[in-house]
Protein backbone atom coordinates (compact mmCIF):
# COMPACT_ATOMS: atom_id res chain seq x y z
CA UNK A 1 0.00 0.00 0.00
CA UNK A 2 0.99 3.73 -1.28
CA UNK A 3 2.04 6.53 1.18
CA UNK A 4 -0.29 9.34 0.45
CA UNK A 5 0.28 13.17 1.25
CA UNK A 6 -0.68 14.66 4.87
CA UNK A 7 0.74 17.07 7.44
CA UNK A 8 0.07 17.16 10.85
CA UNK A 9 0.00 19.77 13.47
CA UNK A 10 3.59 21.30 14.90
CA UNK A 11 4.53 21.24 18.10
CA UNK A 12 7.27 23.11 20.07
CA UNK A 13 10.20 20.61 21.95
CA UNK A 14 13.79 21.12 23.71
CA UNK A 15 16.43 21.88 21.47
CA UNK A 16 19.43 22.18 22.52
CA UNK A 17 19.86 25.79 21.49
CA UNK A 18 16.95 27.21 22.80
CA UNK A 19 13.39 25.30 22.04
CA UNK A 20 12.57 24.43 18.19
CA UNK A 21 8.66 24.35 16.22
CA UNK A 22 8.90 21.03 14.59
CA UNK A 23 6.12 19.84 11.84
CA UNK A 24 6.54 17.27 9.40
CA UNK A 25 4.45 15.70 6.61
CA UNK A 26 4.91 12.65 3.69
CA UNK A 27 4.80 13.65 0.17
CA UNK A 28 6.70 13.95 -2.71
CA UNK A 29 10.35 16.33 -2.41
CA UNK A 30 10.81 19.55 -4.29
CA UNK A 31 14.53 20.50 -4.22
CA UNK A 32 15.00 24.41 -5.04
CA UNK A 33 18.72 25.25 -5.84
CA UNK A 34 20.03 27.88 -4.23
CA UNK A 35 21.41 30.90 -6.39
CA UNK A 36 23.64 32.28 -3.93
CA UNK A 37 24.83 29.32 -2.07
CA UNK A 38 24.92 26.23 -3.91
CA UNK A 39 25.80 23.91 -0.99
CA UNK A 40 22.48 24.68 0.31
CA UNK A 41 19.26 23.99 -1.14
CA UNK A 42 15.81 24.41 -0.28
CA UNK A 43 13.33 20.92 0.53
CA UNK A 44 9.69 21.77 -0.35
CA UNK A 45 6.58 19.21 -0.37
CA UNK A 46 3.23 20.42 -1.42
CA UNK A 47 0.67 18.40 0.63
CA UNK A 48 -3.03 18.52 -1.12
CA UNK A 49 -5.71 21.08 0.62
CA UNK A 50 -3.07 23.16 2.26
CA UNK A 51 -2.61 26.46 0.75
CA UNK A 52 1.66 26.35 1.81
CA UNK A 53 3.95 24.10 1.19
CA UNK A 54 6.26 22.74 3.93
CA UNK A 55 9.87 23.72 3.71
CA UNK A 56 13.23 23.89 5.03
CA UNK A 57 16.83 24.28 4.14
CA UNK A 58 19.55 21.56 3.96
CA UNK A 59 23.13 20.85 2.99
CA UNK A 60 23.19 19.50 -0.43
CA UNK A 61 26.49 17.19 -0.26
CA UNK A 62 25.43 15.89 2.85
CA UNK A 63 23.93 12.07 3.45
CA UNK A 64 20.67 13.53 3.60
CA UNK A 65 21.05 16.35 1.48
CA UNK A 66 21.72 13.09 -1.37
CA UNK A 67 19.17 10.90 -0.14
CA UNK A 68 16.33 14.13 -0.56
CA UNK A 69 17.84 14.31 -3.75
CA UNK A 70 17.10 10.81 -5.08
CA UNK A 71 13.63 11.00 -3.39
CA UNK A 72 13.18 14.12 -5.22
CA UNK A 73 14.85 12.76 -8.86
CA UNK A 74 12.63 9.39 -9.09
CA UNK A 75 9.60 11.26 -8.09
CA UNK A 76 8.78 9.38 -4.71
CA UNK A 77 6.88 10.25 -1.35
CA UNK A 78 9.24 10.66 1.92
CA UNK A 79 8.21 12.03 5.34
CA UNK A 80 10.42 14.31 6.44
CA UNK A 81 10.72 16.27 9.55
CA UNK A 82 11.09 19.74 9.82
CA UNK A 83 12.47 22.16 12.45
CA UNK A 84 11.97 26.28 12.77
CA UNK A 85 14.82 27.28 14.84
CA UNK A 86 15.87 30.91 16.33
CA UNK A 87 18.64 32.74 14.42
CA UNK A 88 22.28 32.77 15.75
CA UNK A 89 22.64 33.98 18.58
CA UNK A 90 25.18 37.21 17.05
CA UNK A 91 22.04 37.69 14.62
CA UNK A 92 19.12 38.98 17.29
CA UNK A 93 19.15 41.31 20.08
CA UNK A 94 19.31 38.97 23.64
CA UNK A 95 15.68 40.11 23.89
CA UNK A 96 14.07 38.51 21.06
CA UNK A 97 17.35 35.57 21.43
CA UNK A 98 15.81 34.59 24.97
CA UNK A 99 12.12 34.70 23.89
CA UNK A 100 9.86 31.13 23.32
CA UNK A 101 9.71 29.53 19.88
CA UNK A 102 6.33 30.30 19.81
CA UNK A 103 6.75 34.19 20.51
CA UNK A 104 9.04 33.97 17.56
CA UNK A 105 6.16 32.81 15.32
CA UNK A 106 3.68 35.22 16.40
CA UNK A 107 3.37 36.49 12.86
CA UNK A 108 4.90 35.68 9.79
CA UNK A 109 7.37 38.84 9.53
CA UNK A 110 8.41 38.45 12.78
CA UNK A 111 9.06 34.79 12.23
CA UNK A 112 10.97 35.34 9.00
CA UNK A 113 13.42 38.06 11.05
CA UNK A 114 13.80 35.77 13.81
CA UNK A 115 13.96 31.98 12.71
CA UNK A 116 15.10 29.99 9.96
CA UNK A 117 13.47 26.36 8.93
CA UNK A 118 15.67 23.43 8.07
CA UNK A 119 14.69 19.81 7.03
CA UNK A 120 15.21 18.09 10.99
CA UNK A 121 15.40 14.72 9.27
CA UNK A 122 13.24 11.81 7.71
CA UNK A 123 11.64 8.77 9.08
CA UNK A 124 13.39 5.24 8.57
CA UNK A 125 10.26 3.69 7.93
CA UNK A 126 11.57 0.17 8.83
CA UNK A 127 12.17 1.17 12.07
CA UNK A 128 9.87 3.94 12.08
CA UNK A 129 12.23 5.95 14.19
CA UNK A 130 13.65 9.64 12.37
CA UNK A 131 16.76 9.92 10.71
CA UNK A 132 18.00 13.16 12.54
CA UNK A 133 19.98 15.98 10.65
CA UNK A 134 23.39 16.92 11.72
CA UNK A 135 22.64 20.30 11.36
CA UNK A 136 19.14 20.01 13.54
CA UNK A 137 18.99 21.06 17.22
CA UNK A 138 16.13 19.19 18.12
CA UNK A 139 16.40 16.68 21.04
CA UNK A 140 15.37 13.80 19.51
CA UNK A 141 13.85 12.33 22.97
CA UNK A 142 12.05 14.67 23.23
CA UNK A 143 9.72 14.35 20.20
CA UNK A 144 6.90 12.74 21.55
CA UNK A 145 5.57 9.07 19.90
CA UNK A 146 2.39 9.99 19.74
CA UNK A 147 2.91 12.82 17.18
CA UNK A 148 5.43 10.44 15.03
CA UNK A 149 2.44 8.01 15.63
CA UNK A 150 0.34 10.22 14.01
CA UNK A 151 2.07 10.69 11.08
CA UNK A 152 2.78 7.00 10.58
CA UNK A 153 -1.15 6.50 10.97
CA UNK A 154 -2.37 9.24 8.68
CA UNK A 155 -0.07 7.94 5.89
CA UNK A 156 -1.50 4.87 6.09
CA UNK A 157 0.24 1.98 7.45
CA UNK A 158 2.31 -0.01 5.28
CA UNK A 159 4.84 -3.19 4.99
CA UNK A 160 8.30 -2.44 5.08
CA UNK A 161 11.12 -3.74 3.81
CA UNK A 162 14.34 -3.12 5.75
CA UNK A 163 16.59 -1.03 2.81
CA UNK A 164 14.74 1.82 1.83
CA UNK A 165 12.96 4.81 3.93
CA UNK A 166 9.54 4.21 2.48
CA UNK A 167 7.38 1.82 2.57
CA UNK A 168 7.33 -0.42 -0.91
CA UNK A 169 3.47 -0.72 -2.64
CA UNK A 170 1.43 -4.28 -2.27
CA UNK A 171 -2.06 -3.94 -3.02
CA UNK A 172 -3.77 -1.27 -5.69
CA UNK A 173 -4.68 1.84 -4.53
CA UNK A 174 -8.34 2.68 -4.38
CA UNK A 175 -9.35 3.75 -8.25
CA UNK A 176 -10.35 7.47 -8.52
CA UNK A 177 -11.73 8.96 -11.64
CA UNK A 178 -10.65 12.20 -12.78
CA UNK A 179 -13.64 13.52 -12.15
CA UNK A 180 -13.43 12.46 -8.48
CA UNK A 181 -9.81 14.31 -8.36
CA UNK A 182 -11.13 16.94 -10.77
CA UNK A 183 -13.49 17.39 -7.55
CA UNK A 184 -11.66 17.88 -5.21
CA UNK A 185 -9.75 20.11 -6.60
CA UNK A 186 -12.19 22.46 -6.82
CA UNK A 187 -12.86 22.44 -3.12
CA UNK A 188 -9.34 23.12 -3.05
CA UNK A 189 -9.82 26.37 -4.63
CA UNK A 190 -13.49 27.61 -3.42
CA UNK A 191 -11.48 27.08 0.30
CA UNK A 192 -9.09 28.89 -0.85
CA UNK A 193 -11.08 31.88 -2.22
CA UNK A 194 -13.34 31.81 1.19
CA UNK A 195 -10.06 32.46 3.12
CA UNK A 196 -9.18 35.58 0.56
CA UNK A 197 -12.94 36.56 1.28
CA UNK A 198 -12.36 36.79 4.74
CA UNK A 199 -8.56 37.72 4.53
CA UNK A 200 -9.65 40.92 2.23
CA UNK A 201 -13.20 41.91 3.84
CA UNK A 202 -15.43 40.86 1.63
CA UNK A 203 -18.08 38.00 0.69
CA UNK A 204 -19.29 36.16 -2.39
CA UNK A 205 -22.36 34.03 -3.02
CA UNK A 206 -21.82 30.09 -2.81
CA UNK A 207 -22.20 30.38 -6.87
CA UNK A 208 -20.03 33.19 -7.32
CA UNK A 209 -17.43 31.73 -4.98
CA UNK A 210 -17.28 28.42 -7.61
CA UNK A 211 -17.26 30.67 -10.62
CA UNK A 212 -14.15 32.34 -9.10
CA UNK A 213 -12.63 28.58 -8.19
CA UNK A 214 -13.46 27.20 -11.77
CA UNK A 215 -11.05 29.85 -12.76
CA UNK A 216 -8.40 29.25 -10.44
CA UNK A 217 -8.87 25.91 -11.60
CA UNK A 218 -8.38 26.66 -15.26
CA UNK A 219 -5.11 28.44 -14.40
CA UNK A 220 -3.72 25.62 -12.99
CA UNK A 221 -4.84 22.97 -16.05
CA UNK A 222 -3.11 25.55 -18.17
CA UNK A 223 0.32 25.83 -16.28
CA UNK A 224 0.22 21.69 -15.92
CA UNK A 225 0.02 21.50 -19.91
CA UNK A 226 2.00 24.57 -20.30
CA UNK A 227 5.31 22.42 -18.43
CA UNK A 228 4.15 19.04 -19.09
CA UNK A 229 3.10 20.01 -22.70
CA UNK A 230 0.36 17.36 -22.43
CA UNK A 231 -3.19 18.10 -24.52
CA UNK A 232 -5.46 17.62 -21.06
CA UNK A 233 -5.29 17.89 -17.45
CA UNK A 234 -3.64 14.96 -15.36
CA UNK A 235 -5.22 15.60 -11.85
CA UNK A 236 -3.79 13.05 -10.38
CA UNK A 237 -0.26 14.04 -11.76
CA UNK A 238 1.93 15.60 -8.92
CA UNK A 239 2.51 18.18 -11.70
CA UNK A 240 -0.98 19.47 -11.19
CA UNK A 241 -0.10 19.56 -7.48
CA UNK A 242 2.79 22.02 -8.41
CA UNK A 243 0.47 24.12 -10.85
CA UNK A 244 -2.25 24.80 -8.34
CA UNK A 245 0.48 25.47 -6.08
CA UNK A 246 2.01 28.39 -8.48
CA UNK A 247 -1.76 29.77 -8.60
CA UNK A 248 -2.00 29.78 -4.94
CA UNK A 249 1.31 31.20 -4.50
CA UNK A 250 1.06 33.71 -7.19
CA UNK A 251 -2.57 34.69 -5.36
CA UNK A 252 -0.49 35.32 -1.98
CA UNK A 253 2.69 37.39 -3.54
CA UNK A 254 1.76 38.90 -6.47
CA UNK A 255 -1.90 39.50 -7.48
CA UNK A 256 -3.98 38.91 -4.49
CA UNK A 257 -7.84 38.18 -4.23
CA UNK A 258 -8.68 41.14 -3.26
CA UNK A 259 -12.88 42.70 -3.65
CA UNK A 260 -12.80 43.23 -6.99
CA UNK A 261 -13.73 39.53 -7.34
CA UNK A 262 -17.02 40.91 -7.32
CA UNK A 263 -17.45 42.22 -10.78
CA UNK A 264 -16.68 40.07 -13.95
CA UNK A 265 -14.10 43.05 -14.92
CA UNK A 266 -11.98 42.77 -11.82
CA UNK A 267 -12.18 38.88 -11.87
CA UNK A 268 -11.26 38.67 -15.60
CA UNK A 269 -8.29 41.08 -14.87
CA UNK A 270 -7.04 39.05 -11.68
CA UNK A 271 -6.94 36.09 -14.08
CA UNK A 272 -4.98 37.49 -16.79
CA UNK A 273 -2.54 39.17 -14.15
CA UNK A 274 -2.20 35.48 -12.55
CA UNK A 275 -2.13 33.73 -16.03
CA UNK A 276 0.51 36.54 -17.09
CA UNK A 277 3.26 35.97 -14.14
CA UNK A 278 2.69 32.54 -14.25
CA UNK A 279 3.40 31.81 -18.15
CA UNK A 280 6.59 34.00 -17.61
CA UNK A 281 7.75 31.81 -14.58
CA UNK A 282 7.12 28.68 -16.60
CA UNK A 283 8.58 29.79 -20.23
CA UNK A 284 11.93 31.14 -18.27
CA UNK A 285 11.82 27.76 -15.91
CA UNK A 286 11.48 25.77 -19.66
CA UNK A 287 14.70 28.02 -21.33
Amino acid sequence: MALKEVGIRGIAIDGAEGDVWLTACTGVPEVIKNRKNQEVAKLEIYVTGLEHPFGGYFPVNSSLGKTLQKFADDNKMVSVLFEQKRKNKKKLPKEEYEKSIIELRDTSEHAKETTVKIVGGILDWSSKKWIVSPEATLIEDKIPENWTNELIQKSVEQSFNNIEFAPVDETPKPVMTQDKDKNFCLINFYMFVKDMEDKYSYELSDERRKLVAHKLLLLADGFQKKFTGALVPNYKDYSHTRARGLVFQISERFVPLDNRVQTDDGLNSIIKEILSIGVNLLSWNLN
